[in-house]
């Protein structure tokens, strides 16, 4: 086992050291385009990329000269060494980049939020919000149709009945100003983002309230609540956060002995299925042997949500719901997206676009996660690996999708006792929900100099590069452990015989 955790770790800081250079840029590429005097002379005026070197080679050292205490502590760790090693880690990178933020008069911040680059226009606050709400009120559902389901787009269209009718017809980017001005907008905009951090605190706080109710626990909820992809969230007016809610509303009260509490979990997990379908996965819960309870609540929920999904076609039109669909399964081989964090898009930074071998990659690493649910043994792991299928849909895999990583968060913080491979997980949910400092905005000229000598596509965001190698490695840890179990299962079951 510590092999094996020496293994992993060391792989995921070498992954970190190289992600910037080896992720930004196909091998064949890097290897045809490669100027080993132009790195050399990027490296030695790149401050950020010493700096960032140093720190990253300090750890490896570190870590191997201490591993066996380092390993040995992790395996005998408590909760509140857990929570207090979080509060650590997000509060250093956070107010990092809080500070380079204010050190830039918010261009790092615009960086993070709007993928913003040299020469590229800036995507506007609340996008999601203004240009849908325009679609789905003027019902133009088939314009927002790729990316919200017919349920979602209905929920838009009843916003969009509290807004001026020439607010809502308007199509141009020059009314923008005039609708973030408008007193009724921003008021709903902001009962709904009260009510979404409500209920995200709430669902997070009872979780966490199987430990203690200090206030260490309250700070690591509310870092929960002011994470990178929650602000995402709120910066964008996506209701995503609500189908966060609701499910973990699902995962706390599914087996509640009051029957209203429970028949309201299941509604609350087929709501969250209509805004965003593959949170249905979140039955794997149910699943507690063969008995006929658990096939009754898993095929009531389908039902609930089938029924959610299909409904509001009468209203949206069936249009949308094929536009969505075919949306859905897709896989855009052109070119690779810099916020998106699944196995097909890694596979196109490395210049694989045969359209078969990505899906036949994606399918099969999600198959893979989908029996690890049913391997792994703790709650909180399930969860991980459906979070995991979530994040490497082509389709959905986005920065906002990331706030899933809450629900095996903060239910992997609320064990009491941790083993040393608790922590992998730990440190792969810190690095996808802890926003980052784009480190080389002050000497950004040097780092596209050494990046460009591998030939390095556009480098925007620190937190895309981090997040598209944590999920991947997220899918290694799963892995491994199932792999583990399942051995350890035949061994014991052959030495009874």
């Amino acid at each position: 086992m510590k092999k094996t955790l020496i293994s992993l770790m060391t792989t995921l800081f070498l992954f970190f050291i190289t992600s910037p250079v080896c992720l930004a840029a196909g091998p064949a590429e890097a290897a045809q385009g490669f100027n080993f005097y132009m790195f050399r002379n990027g490296f030695a005026a790149c401050t950020s990329a010493q700096v960032a070197a140093f720190i990253t080679l300090a750890i490896i050292l570190l870590f191997l000269i201490f591993r066996k205490k380092i390993v040995n502590r992790l395996n005998n760790s408590t909760a509140s060494s857990m929570l207090n090693a979080f509060i650590a880690f997000f509060s250093v990178f956070g107010i990092s980049c809080l500070a380079l933020a204010f050190a830039s008069d918010g261009a790092t911040w615009s960086a993070l939020m709007h993928y913003e680059a040299e020469g590229r226009s800036v995507i506007t606050q609340f996008s999601d919000y203004i240009i849908t709400i325009q679609d789905a009120g003027s019902r133009n559902f088939a314009d927002s149709a790729a990316r919200f389901t017919p349920f979602s787009l209905l929920i838009y269209f009843l916003f969009a009945q509290f807004l001026p009718p020439e607010m809502v017809l308007t199509r141009s980017l020059l009314a923008y100003p005039t609708i973030l001005r408008n007193q009724t907008f921003m008021y709903l905009y902001l009962i709904l983002v009260i009510l979404c951090v409500v209920l995200i605190y709430r669902m997070n706080r009872a979780v966490l309230r199987r430990n203690s109710l200090n206030m260490r626990d309250e700070l690591v909820v509310f870092l929960t609540v002011v994470s990178y992809p929650s602000i995402y969230c709120i910066e964008l007016g996506n209701i995503v956060g609500f189908s966060l809610a609701l499910s973990m509303f699902f995962i706390l009260y599914h087996d509640a002995s009051n029957k209203v509490i429970r028949e309201l979990s299941h509604i609350a997990l087929a709501v969250s299925a209509a805004i965003t379908p593959l949170t249905i996965l979140f039955v794997c819960i149910l699943v507690k042997g063969k008995t006929k309870k658990s096939i009754v609540n898993i095929a009531k929920i389908v039902v609930y949500s089938l029924i959610l999904f299909f409904t509001p076609c009468i209203f949206t039109g069936f249009e949308a719901l094929s536009l969505y669909t075919a949306n859905f399964f897709s896989i855009n081989p052109g070119a690779y997206n810099i916020a998106n964090m699944s196995i097909a898009n890694l596979l196109i930074f490395f210049g694989i676009d045969n359209i078969a071998v990505l899906q036949a990659v994606s399918i099969i690493m999600n198959i893979s996660a989908l029996a690890a649910v049913v391997i792994l043994p703790e709650t909180w792991q399930k969860l991980s690996a459906v979070v995991y299928i979530i994040l490497n849909v082509f389709s959905v895999s986005d920065p906002m999708m990331l706030i899933f990583v809450c629900i095996p968060f903060v239910f992997l913080l609320a064990e009491e006792k941790h083993k040393a491979t608790d922590w992998l997980y730990l440190l792969v949910f810190a690095l996808l929900i802890t926003p980052f400092p784009e480190w080389f905005y002050f000497d950004r000229a040097q780092f596209y100099i050494l990046t460009t000598s591998f030939g390095i596509r556009d480098i925007r965001n620190a937190n895309n590069l981090i997040s598209l190698a944590a999920v991947q490695f997220m899918y290694i840890v799963i892995i491994c452990q199932s792999i583990k179990l399942l051995t350890s299962k035949k061994q014991k079951t052959g030495s009874e015989k």
